[in-house]
């Protein structure tokens, strides 16, 4: 029996989706996609996936998936031509993705741009188990077996509470804007613009610790990641998440 149990929103900070470490697209990306698929309201994946949207037709959710993500694995990047021979000896080309669900079929996953994200076999294979069912392999399900590092946008007071100094970095493709209906400014999407953050590299201790003075002083209830850019190039970086899906920086 557990002697205590943690806060459900800090629980949630802490813990590891696989496909929460995959970056997430801009949503100026996004609407460009809208107009090459000629789909509206192209979106990107949900590391929760969905069983409850409205599936596409195959053909089109495979297609329009493909091109959100450049026909490429979302998580090593990988897009490559393979050989492989057909039933009647022919020597064939293969596009070595695939289009799969995280919630599964069988499971009531739907073919929505929610529940679909491209990679390759074997990424697929490394990350998850169950013969492909899409979910997680046992046993890393958390931060503390899943990986040592993690580089997280921070408020500079935050990690100064460690002595540590929090590296300067520039989100692109974002902006802060002044909300009117909330009267208060808030992070938005924006080609061509940036803001300036910052980027700590945490070892799990600490990070625990930047997850519950987020919780209380910020409300983060989430997180995602994001490429930005850092004194050692672009990176992959988490951002906390307000309740309502706000950027926290």
């Amino acid at each position: 029996m557990a002697l205590f149990a943690l806060d459900p929103q800090l629980e949630k900070l802490i813990q590891n989706n696989p496909y929460k470490e995959v970056p997430k697209l801009p949503e100026s990306r996004l609407e460009e996609i809208s107009g090459i698929s000629r789909i509206t309201e192209v979106a990107d994946f949900d590391p929760a996936g969905d069983s409850s949207g409205r599936s596409m037709k195959w053909p089109m959710a495979s297609k329009a998936v493909l091109i959100r993500d450049n026909y490429s694995c979302r998580i090593c990047g990988r897009s490559e031509l393979s050989n492989f021979s057909t039933a009647d000896q022919y020597n064939k080309l293969h596009l070595a993705v695939q289009v799969h669900h995280i919630v599964p079929r069988k499971d009531g996953g739907k073919n929505t741009f929610r529940n679909l994200i491209t990679l390759c076999e074997e990424c697929h294979r490394k990350t998850f188990s169950n013969d492909y069912s899409g979910l997680p392999v046992s046993g890393q399900t958390t931060i503390y077996k899943f990986e040592k590092k993690v580089n997280l946008c921070v408020r500079r007071e935050w990690v100064e509470r460690f002595h540590n100094v929090p590296a300067p970095g520039k989100l692109r493709d974002y902006v802060r804007a002044f909300d009117s209906s909330s009267s208060r400014y808030r992070i938005a999407a924006r080609k061509g613009e940036s803001v300036p953050i910052f980027v700590a590299q945490l070892g799990v201790s600490h990070y625990k610790d930047l997850c519950e003075i987020a919780r209380t002083e910020a409300n983060a209830a989430d997180y995602v990641t994001l490429y930005a850019e850092t004194e050692s190039g672009k990176e992959k970086v988490r951002f906390f998440l307000t309740e309502d899906g706000e950027l926290i920086v």
